[in-house]
């Protein structure tokens, strides 16, 4: 007679976790040169982007938005694979990448919204890309977990 046995064998590995935690000594080992410097610079012109828009007295130029819009996202993306490395796959590269935009839009957003005389421009240029990206990156996300906790 032999012994049946339930679940996956000893020697099986571990699944993925459903949410990769963060890691960011892990993250800043694995990232280049680039990438670090990037992440390094995310918060520093998130915050000047931010206080810049406070001020309704002095509106941003449209070149220093635009300026924003492309190395914004940049920046928050390298900061999120820093402190939570991951394998790129490709659902989840463009998902991040919409998150990234997202974040780096509202953050100038929320302050200029916050401010009583903040900057209508900025929220008004920013502020739709990044609710409209925000609802797709929140849908897309759940949507994702729910397929992988239901792969399992």
């Amino acid at each position: 007679m032999t012994l049946q046995t339930y679940g996956p064998p000893p020697t099986a590995p571990a699944p993925a976790p459903l949410v990769q935690p963060v890691d960011p000594a892990r993250g800043w080992a694995l990232a280049d040169p680039g990438r670090r410097i990037a992440a390094v610079l995310a918060l520093p012109l998130a915050a000047v982007m931010s206080l810049s828009s406070t001020s309704a007295a002095t509106p941003l130029p449209l070149g220093w938005i635009a300026f924003w819009a492309v190395v914004g996202p940049a920046t928050f993306y390298s900061l999120a694979r820093v402190l939570r490395p991951e394998p790129r796959s490709a659902e989840r590269t463009p998902r991040h990448l919409l998150a990234a935009t997202a974040m780096s839009f509202a953050v100038p957003v929320l302050a200029a919204s916050q401010a009583y005389d903040g900057d209508d421009g900025v929220i008004i240029t920013l502020g739709c890309p990044a609710a409209v990206l925000g609802v797709v990156t929140l849908v897309w996300g759940l949507g994702a977990l729910l397929v992988r906790a239901g792969r399992r």
